[in-house]
């Protein structure tokens, strides 16, 4: 045998070995899967190391502030473009871009914002409350008088402001500290400033009333008189309050006050009182109370000291 047949049988005999292996690794990694060639077995197998494709040349436009740069870039993505141009990207910049789910595009338009973030320290006046004591019945014939003066209370406030460029996109209070508290001013009514609860307060109480008018130094027809009124004006109750016209006789405050100034309109043994003094010193009930006068005139004719 020559040594040419010898080399010859030799590498067949390689050949069958190495094809036998490629059988037996091909049954434990399968280089074929519904189909498709694996050539990354293959890869694998013959020591080949697979290689990614290299990003292509993309044309962008660029606009930052107010420039706008085009330029030619290798990159996968918008973010990865503007790197490789030198932008700066940080977390005070918002991208706009044409470009969609993070792939760069072919003449893409990337915009960058720039946001700016600006504090102002403020001290604020807390205006303070006015608050009044009691009321007044008859103002004209009240005053205020200053029981407690205000005063501003004061606040220091740091305000944020968030511009994208030049715009203002977001104003809010970060951080509110009170210095000083407001003092309340505090007013109170001299004068016609009675109230129902001043005096004794017996509501609708015909009984107790009819008593005091009996008990009075006066002749029957006055006495009647007078019971016969304050059921009218308003039911037997000294404490009335529900018009402009208060208590048994429902006098007009600014009257009562302008002549009794130091009497409570709504202490009724006060108000029977008067009410007799005044009759007695020549006021006429048709004329004060003209509603219940014409009802008492109907049922027991004219006063005797009218006539």
């Amino acid at each position: 045998m020559s040594i040419h047949m010898s080399k010859r049988i030799l590498f067949l005999i390689l050949m069958a070995l190495f094809t036998l292996e490629l059988y037996q690794f091909s049954s434990y990694y399968p280089i074929k899967a519904e189909g498709v060639v694996r050539e990354d077995i293959f890869a694998e197998i013959l020591g080949q190391k697979q290689i990614e494709d290299e990003p292509s040349v993309k044309g962008i436009y660029v606009k930052y502030d107010s420039e706008v740069e085009y330029a030619l870039v290798r990159a996968n993505t918008p973010s990865e473009a503007l790197l490789n141009l030198g932008y700066r990207i940080g977390d005070n910049t918002k991208l706009t871009t044409t470009s969609l789910n993070e792939s760069l595009f072919d003449n893409s338009i990337i915009v960058i914002q720039t946001y700016k973030v600006e504090i102002e320290e403020k001290t604020i006046t807390i205006p303070f409350e006015t608050i009044t004591n009691g009321s007044a019945l008859c103002s004209r014939l009240s005053k205020k008088a200053v029981e407690q003066a205000g005063e501003p209370g004061v606040m220091t406030q740091r305000i944020e402001r968030v511009y994208l460029e030049d715009r203002l996109i977001e104003e809010k209070v970060v951080e509110e500290k009170t210095i000083k508290e407001p003092v309340t001013q505090i007013f109170t009514y001299i004068g016609a400033e009675h109230t129902p609860t001043s005096a004794q307060n017996l509501g609708y109480n015909c009984g107790h009333w009819d008593a005091v008018v009996d008990s009075l130094s006066a002749t029957e027809e006055e006495k009647r008189w007078l019971k016969f009124t304050m059921r009218g004006e308003s039911g037997c109750n000294a404490e009335h309050n529900k018009g402009t016209y208060k208590g048994l006789y429902q006098w007009h405050p600014c009257l009562w006050y302008k002549q009794y100034p130091n009497e409570n309109i709504f202490d009724g043994n006060t108000q029977i009182r008067i009410t007799l003094q005044k009759v007695r010193g020549g006021a006429n009930p048709k004329y004060m109370w003209p509603g219940v006068y014409k009802k008492y005139v109907a049922q027991y004719g004219e006063l005797s000291w009218l006539q």
